[in-house]
């Protein structure tokens, strides 16, 4: 998946609601300037730049930074697809968008893309060995 043509999105996810997708993009700037943003995890993010028809993969690139590299920091897209940040669960991110994405917006992210977005994916990355 590359970017979403915003007809697509609104259509997918937004049920052709353009303010459904203005709703989202609002507690999306609330969530990410609060208090509790560093709860955020790469679940969060990658849910909602699927939802606003980003292409999510440019989210997850290889280091150049010297340090990064030196200490094997390594988010390749497949850990990605396998791994997510902090506590998973679906209704963990639901609860957290607080009612701006639904669960059939959620799954239909996942048909959408090859992302799987069940919690049987979830692996901690502080776990990573690579």
């Amino acid at each position: 998946m590359n970017t979403l043509s915003k007809e697509f999105t609104l259509g997918t996810f937004f049920n052709e609601d353009p303010e459904n997708y203005v709703k989202l993009r609002k507690q999306w700037s609330k969530m990410v300037n609060s208090d509790t943003k560093d709860q955020l995890t790469m679940a969060h993010h990658i849910i909602y730049l699927i939802l606003i028809g980003k292409n999510w993969k440019k989210a997850v690139t290889l280091p150049t930074n010297k340090n990064k590299v030196a200490n094997h920091y390594k988010p390749h897209i497949d850990e990605v697809k396998e791994r997510w940040g902090g506590t998973f669960t679906k209704q963990n991110i639901l609860r957290s968008f607080e009612g701006t994405v639904t669960s059939e917006m959620y799954d239909n992210a996942g048909k959408v893309t090859d992302f799987n977005m069940s919690e049987d994916a979830y692996k901690d990355l502080t776990n990573v060995d690579k």
